[in-house]
């Protein structure tokens, strides 16, 4: 008897060692509304610490493609000003080399001297006193404002050359430029008249096809149409072989 109740209380010792040991790791008592506020402000803080990142990624993004939009618009304007940059001054060259080439092909140029015409006689010496004058810088002076855009410097420039040399192989020249010049200012009507002085004034220019062909572009833009279209078909006309003939049949057709 006493055997087994010494046994007994070694197993209850036993259990009750386990239960001490043990017990807290193996059972666990119900979760309080206390420890369930506690995770729910830390999944709260969790929730908006990543919002505010994703806040902060769409910001960078939102930036990154406005500055991407930026520098392709202005990579694109920048490509547009180069464009109409490069075709402004392959239309420079193409009338520089067009000039140098009707100059070239023209009649030697006439030779100024200071002083009345024919005031030296056959068999006489040459005047010591005769400055031999180049019109020509006068001219290119006038022609570097047309094509920079100082539009009333050109037409000044140009009619003083006019003035000093109205016989130079380039007067014909510089009365058509006159024309594009007021064309340019927006004076049509003062344009015709010069543009129609080309063919008035030099009839065998290689000018007058061209002046042709701009003064029915004012008649149009002055709201005259028919006297456009009696330009037109001169050109057609008289001028067949000419570079303006396709264009003037173009503009023919466009004013019905």
């Amino acid at each position: 008897m006493f055997r087994r109740t010494a046994c007994g209380g070694i197993l209850l010792v036993a259990g009750l060692a386990l239960c001490g040991c043990y017990g807290k790791q193996v059972f666990r008592g119900p979760i309080t509304t206390a420890e369930n506020a506690e995770e729910l402000a830390r999944l709260r803080e969790d929730q908006a610490r990543m919002e505010e990142r994703i806040e902060r990624l769409e910001l960078e993004n939102t930036e990154q493609t406005e500055l991407l939009r930026t520098m392709r618009a202005e990579e694109a304007a920048s490509r547009e000003e180069m464009q109409s940059r490069l075709e402004a001054l392959a239309e420079q060259i193409g009338e520089s080399i067009d000039r140098i080439d009707r100059v070239a092909g023209k009649v030697d140029r006439v030779t100024y001297r200071m002083g009345p015409a024919g005031s030296s006689t056959a068999g006489a010496g040459k005047d010591s006193t005769a400055v031999e004058i180049d019109p020509k810088p006068l001219y290119d002076a006038a022609y570097l404002d047309l094509i920079r855009g100082n539009y009333r410097a050109a037409m000044a420039g140009f009619e003083a050359f006019l003035s000093a040399y109205p016989a130079s192989a380039l007067s014909d020249d510089a009365r058509y430029w006159i024309g594009e010049c007021y064309l340019a200012e927006g004076e049509p009507q003062e344009a015709t008249v010069h543009f129609s002085r080309v063919e008035k004034d030099y009839p065998e220019s290689e000018r007058v096809p061209p002046a042709l062909l701009k003064m029915a572009s004012c008649y149009l833009e002055l709201g005259n149409p028919g006297e456009a279209r009696k330009i037109l078909t001169r050109i057609i006309d008289e001028f067949p072989n000419a570079v303006e003939a396709p264009l003037a049949k173009e503009k023919l057709k466009e004013t019905g």
